[in-house]
């Protein structure tokens, strides 16, 4: 195989790997009393969140502890998400709205970032009948 086509190789790879969903898991506790308030925000802040397309934004509340959150924020793909993390950086209405989300919360996020691999564990055949 030639440099070219190694080369053409690894670029489709990352072509491919842009287009992946992106997807953060926020580990998140609300502060003392705080557990309703923090749902409220992020009913008010999630519209704005998601408003340049391509984000989508969940909650799972912890069973056991209900004032233990994992915020899902799922990108489309890494290209959105890149964008997005621009849009915190440079957007004031997006930094204030990061602001009051942490001082909702009983202490820093834990950040865990995946890439989707489902495709990689179904088969996609269709002339295949599961049983």
């Amino acid at each position: 195989m030639s440099m070219t086509e190694t080369n053409g190789i690894a670029l489709a790879a990352d072509k491919t790997e842009q287009r992946r969903p992106y997807i953060l898991h926020l580990r998140i506790r609300a502060a003392d009393g705080k557990r309703d308030a923090l749902i409220a925000f992020l009913r008010e802040a999630v519209p704005y969140y998601e408003e340049p397309g391509g984000i989508s934004i969940r909650l799972l509340q912890d069973c056991n502890d209900p004032d233990s959150f994992v915020e899902i924020a799922e990108y489309e793909s890494r290209a959105a998400y890149e964008y997005d993390a621009a849009r915190v950086e440079s957007d004031p209405r997006m930094r204030a709205y990061i602001e009051r989300w942490r001082s909702l919360l009983a202490g820093p996020p834990v950040v865990e970032v995946f890439t989707e691999l489902t495709d990689n564990i179904r088969d996609r055949h269709p002339d295949r009948v599961s049983s």
